[in-house]
């Protein structure tokens, strides 16, 4: 019985210590971060983090890694970008918009 309760407490300690930083603390991140490729990541996890919660911000977030795809010409966060877009085209089931941007996704990673 006290083994059984001490592994709770281990897995509890595993999960909590485990999960993803705040969003504000992430937007604080991205002020300070000088590195592209950091901020794609961070736009990356913004996304994840809002996407059941506000989807307005989640399709924020996607646009600003479509953003520094195009800007700096990597097509892989292009790609990201577009399929973030179409992550939550698909959420609001948007399907006109689902179909252009997972062909625009397509079409980075054949240019790749």
């Amino acid at each position: 019985m006290k083994i059984a309760f001490l592994f709770t407490l281990l897995f509890l300690f595993y999960v909590l210590s485990a999960q993803e930083p705040a969003e504000p603390e992430l937007l604080s991140q991205i002020k300070v971060t000088k590195s592209d490729s950091d901020k794609v990541k961070i736009y990356i996890k913004l996304h994840n983090l809002s996407f059941k919660s506000d989807l307005e911000k989640s399709e924020e977030y996607a646009r600003q890694m479509l953003k520094y795809g195009k800007a700096s010409n990597i097509l892989l966060w292009e790609n990201k970008g577009y399929l973030g877009l179409a992550r939550c085209a698909r959420k609001r089931r948007q399907y006109n918009f689902v179909l252009k941007y997972d062909s625009l996704s397509l079409l980075c990673t054949q240019r790749a």
